[in-house]
C-alpha cells in the first residue's frame, strides 16, 4: 500500500466529520436566528402596545384640557350674565 492509500480513509473520516459538525454549525445557527426573531417580534409587539398606551394618554389629556377650557367658558359667560343683569350703578 503506498503512503497516499493510507491517508484516504482518514481524510474521508476528516470529511465526514467535517460535515457533521458544519451540518451541527448549521443548526445552531438556525436556532439562534429563530430566538432573535422572535425576541424582536416581542419587542415589537412592546413598542407598539406604548406608542398605543402614549397615544391614548396624549388623548385623554387633550380631552380633559378641553373640558377645562370649556368650564371656564362656561364660567365667563355666566359671570358676564350676571354683570349684565345687575343694575348699573
Amino acid at each position: 500500500m503506498s503512503n497516499t492509500e493510507d491517508h484516504v480513509p482518514a481524510t474521508e473520516e476528516w470529511v465526514r466529520e467535517t460535515a457533521r459538525i458544519v451540518e451541527q454549525s448549521r443548526l445552531i445557527l438556525l436556532q439562534v436566528i429563530a430566538q432573535q426573531h422572535a425576541m424582536l417580534e416581542q419587542q415589537k409587539a412592546m413598542v407598539a402596545e406604548e406608542c398605543a398606551r402614549q397615544a391614548r394618554s396624549s388623548y385623554e389629556m387633550r380631552a380633559r384640557e378641553a373640558a377645562c377650557e370649556a368650564r371656564e367658558a362656561a364660567c365667563k359667560t355666566r359671570e358676564a350674565a350676571c354683570l349684565a343683569r345687575e343694575p348699573a350703578l
